[in-house]
């Protein structure tokens, strides 16, 4: 009796225990993971605030345990909840208060001190478990140019790594903020390079921002998340320790421990300035704009034949559909036709430049001297903050009579009268008088013929038959497959951003 109130009482104690927070540790690095796990035996039901956290540290991720144990026949329960966090700068700062099953937890004093000596992958066997480089390099760093915009127009955000520690399965994740855009421009640059005289490669990749609003903003941090080998981790490898020291590749083949590393850039401050109040007509804010045309006619200009004039425009930190729509005048003596304009975007070395082409084709109606009209385009240069015209000047033309006259005129052709060419008319068929014209008599019996005429009947239904089971089939298959790519598809988008940056050894 006295053994089981013991019991009792230790299973009650245990169930009246109350929630702890443990760290990891407390003095961890710019780009070491921190873990902050909470414990009870309880379930914890709801994360925590985690606002004065995120101040100073980034969290990566959340996971829960379960564990139970008995031990001298007393049953436990213990549940947790692990954060993974990154300190975002070097300095002493609190970790909580937080309330985990209405219990408040104290805080607790972290120290984030800068980066240390790390290890760095090597062929070397003898001395690659303990080779460390005291210049050891890892840093992003994100870039916008230029970082005073207007709205409508967009800025190159650039963010660049540089390592030599041997990172692995690296991948970007931009800022998100509910003022911008990004979309991924051009191709992604990689390749050696030499930082304090140590060699290090380094990985850029671009984006073009694009402001929602106006305003002055802070763009958030952009960051790199990858692996390193586990230095406080001595493997066997199968039998064969250090055949190939620590090289990243033989880590991951063989699914060695690693830690995940984080660091992200600074962040950078940008201004949007809105539109000028008095400003009219189309809104095309551009650092640059260029109007440029070709011309093709013949050696002598003569009314009806068509001259071609090709225009294109060009605007720098702008899309293609932000560029108004080219618009050849009407001159004196000259009918316009133009064929549908072409835009689009490229990325040049100014960053984003959108442009637009039109044909337009004029054909002179009279003869004599003639102009053909400008074409302007206005537009807001937004380094000199004023507004601007592009124009393309008239040309003057002379233009020679046709064969027929001065003026070019419409003929309307009159249609053939009614009736055919004795030529071409049909013959009519020549019949003797008198003569009975033949008729075919069947050749076949009723019978015979009924018999053709249900199997050929029998035979339709069974090839409708047969394509409605085939072509039931096929659609269900497409089906599935547009399914799939849909799957894939949305896939692909939704981490266009975070797509896995190629491991680059052996350089």
């Amino acid at each position: 009796m006295k053994k089981l109130f013991l019991g009792l009482l230790l299973v009650s104690g245990q169930a009246l225990a109350a929630p702890t927070m443990t760290l990891s540790t407390q003095t961890p690095q710019i780009g070491e993971q921190m873990q902050i796990i909470f414990e009870d035996t309880q379930p914890i039901g709801q994360l925590p605030d985690l606002s004065a956290l995120q101040t100073h540290f980034v969290v990566r991720g959340q996971q829960s345990a379960f564990n139970t144990s008995i031990i001298n026949g007393v049953q436990s329960q213990s549940h947790r909840l692990i954060l993974s966090v990154f300190p975002k700068e070097v300095g002493t700062f609190s970790v909580g208060p937080f309330e985990i099953n209405q219990t408040q937890l104290p805080a607790q004093t972290v120290t984030v001190s800068e980066q240390a000596a790390m290890p760095v992958a090597s062929s070397n066997a003898s001395d690659a478990a303990q080779q460390t480089m005291p210049d050891s390099l890892f840093q992003v760093e994100a870039q916008i140019e230029p970082k005073e915009i207007y709205i409508g127009e967009t800025a190159l955000y650039s963010v660049r790594f540089t390592e030599n520690i041997g990172l692995t399965q690296a991948q970007v994740e931009m800022p998100e903020d509910e003022n911008f855009t990004f979309t991924l421009s051009g191709e992604d640059k990689m390749g050696r390079t030499l930082v304090q005289n140590q060699p290090a490669r380094f990985f850029e990749r671009n984006f073009l921002l694009t402001p929602k609003q106006s305003g002055d903003f802070t763009v958030p941090p952009a960051a790199v998340i990858g692996y390193l080998p586990d230095k406080n981790f001595k493997s066997s490898r199968l039998g064969f320790p250090d055949l190939f020291g620590q090289d990243p590749f033989f880590d991951a083949a063989f699914g060695l421990p690693q830690k995940e590393v984080y660091r992200q850039s600074q962040p950078i401050r940008l201004t949007v300035l809105p539109k000028p109040d008095n400003w009219k007509g189309w809104w095309l804010p551009s650092r640059k704009v260029t109007l440029s045309q070709t011309y093709q006619w013949p050696q002598t200009v003569k009314v009806g034949q068509p001259i071609e004039r090709r225009v294109r425009l060009q605007a720098s930190g702008v899309e293609g559909h932000q560029l108004p729509l080219l618009v050849q005048p009407a001159g004196q003596g000259l009918k316009v036709y133009a064929n549908p304009d072409q835009r689009g975007q490229m990325t040049t070395a100014e960053g984003l430049t959108g442009y637009e082409e039109m044909t337009f084709v004029l054909v002179p109606t009279e003869s004599g001297k003639m102009t053909i009209p400008e074409i302007k385009v206005s537009w807001f240069n937004t380094k000199e903050k004023k507004g601007e015209t592009a124009l393309l000047p008239a040309k003057e033309i002379t233009v020679e009579a046709d064969s027929q006259g001065g003026v070019m005129q419409t003929q309307n052709q009159t249609p053939p009268a009614s009736g055919q060419p004795d030529a071409i008319k049909p013959k009519a068929s020549i019949q003797a008088p008198n003569q009975t014209p033949k008729t075919l008599q069947p050749t076949l019996s009723p019978t015979v013929r009924y018999f053709l005429i249900g199997g050929f009947g029998f035979l339709f239904l069974l090839i409708c038959i047969g394509s409605g089971i085939y072509l039931s089939r096929r659609r269900r298959q497409n089906n599935k497959d547009l399914l799939l790519q849909s799957v894939k598809k949305n896939v692909k988008s939704a981490d266009s951003h975070k797509k896995p940056l190629p491991d680059l050894y052996p350089f």
